[in-house]
């Protein structure tokens, strides 16, 4: 089910550099990308995968297929650049808080308290960079779970102001395991997509996970996860070569048979609550900047609609006003930051929200309050924090010190 932060989003980085300066610019003005891509969970994949052979950015979007099709693009609540440092909502108060992992195994916090940050405080030890962030018992606060090389997955909970020792929640897991809201029990459940179609689901129960069951056949690693009727239960997505989308809707003990919900669609497709009427709706970027939309509706999708104009492949979808509906937003070369609200049927004009921005932004609400907050981390180690405000971001304003740059 998706969060207050978009899992699908394409982060944008600086680029490593490989590719001839004259096609870097070329690139920059047909996507407007300004280095690098990766999706969440996918480590570097770059944008521009071909090089200097590339007369256009037809090569970079190929590399980003690639990484659709071979990562896991939404599996956890961590987003952003960051290796070692993530967003949860670990206690119950405001947005927010900030997790770092550290070399000897401690996990700091520094809760979200609107204005601010508070003091990094320890929370935990044993802890590895790979930890995945999800509530695992369904009480509102994010749990830490990790996954052993003897494919044991052990968690360890949020008591809002700690986590608590390790336990062993039981086998048979991987590092490919996803969560999602399958039963509608309580805490996120996983599931396990295998290499012979099978998907396999350990559902959550007080103090643990169910025991694996079969929920479904015809599955693929690259399958996604979104809440397509509306029902409060996470379904499956699988886009298909020839352009169909696939959806198998979960009945809260399995996943029913493959239905084919509509054509035009690409492994890029995005999600997004954009009209608010129910079930996740599909976002599509063109190449010639027109935004396309298929809103959901009962048992499907509408047909292809125009939402807007002068997107790119790489804007970004968060609830930049708090009224429910995803808006677009758009990071430019000279630091503004661009947003394209959500109507409910269509985006509005483009507007400039402010200035200073850079496409590494981590949008999400850190406050509670109106909508997602952009938050940038400096080589000193400073995070800077630009409110969402009525239309508009804040100044930037020092939230803390003690945060780690990992472009």
């Amino acid at each position: 089910m998706f969060r207050a932060i978009n899992l699908l989003a394409i982060a944008v980085i600086a680029s490593s550099g490989s590719i001839a300066s004259a096609d870097q610019s070329r690139c920059e003005a047909e996507c407007g990308a300004l280095g690098a891509v990766t999706v969440v969970g996918c480590a570097a994949i770059t944008y521009f995968t071909l090089g200097a052979a590339s007369s256009s950015c037809t090569a970079g979007l190929a590399a980003m297929e690639i990484c659709l099709e071979n990562c896991l693009p939404d599996e956890t609540a961590a987003v952003s650049r960051q290796k070692t440092e993530f967003f949860g909502e670990f206690d119950d108060s405001y947005g927010f808080d900030v997790v770092q992992f550290q070399p000897d195994g401690r996990a700091l916090v520094r809760l979200s308290q609107n204005s601010g940050f508070g003091e990094w405080s320890l929370w935990g030890t044993g802890h590895r960079p790979t930890d995945r962030i999800a509530d695992m018992n369904g009480d509102g606060l994010d749990d830490i779970v990790q996954f052993q090389p003897d494919q044991r997955i052990l968690v360890s909970l949020s008591t809002g102001s700690a986590f608590s020792e390790w336990e062993n929640w039981g086998t048979g897991h991987a590092p490919r395991d996803r969560f999602g809201q399958f039963d509608g029990q309580g805490g996120e459940d996983v599931i396990q997509f295998q290499s012979d179609g099978r998907a396999l689901v350990r559902s959550s129960k007080e103090g643990g996970l169910n025991d694996w069951k079969l929920w479904g056949k015809g599955h693929r690693l690259t399958d996604r996860i979104a809440d397509m009727n509306g029902d409060g239960l996470d379904d499956i997505v699988q886009f298909q070569p020839d352009q169909r989308i696939l959806v198998s809707l979960s009945t809260g003990s399995s996943f029913s048979e493959w239905k084919n919900w509509g054509t035009g669609h690409a492994r890029r497709d995005q999600f997004g609550q954009f009209d608010g009427q129910g079930g996740d709706d599909v976002i599509q970027f063109q190449s010639d900047g027109r935004a396309l939309v298929r809103s959901s509706k009962e048992g499907g999708l509408n047909d292809w609609k125009l939402w807007g104009k002068g997107h790119r492949f790489t804007d970004r979808i968060a609830d930049m006003n708090g009224d429910g509906l995803d808006d677009i937003v758009q990071f430019q070369p000279d630091q503004r930051i661009l947003v394209s609200l959500s109507t409910g049927s269509s985006f509005s004009e483009w507007k400039n929200w402010g200035t200073g921005h850079r496409v590494s932004d981590a949008l999400i609400d850190l406050d509670g309050s109106f909508g997602d907050d952009a938050i940038q981390i400096q080589s000193d180690g400073r995070a800077l924090v630009a409110k969402s405000s009525n239309g508009s971001m804040d100044n930037w304003r020092n939230w803390g010190d003690g945060h780690r740059f990992e472009p």
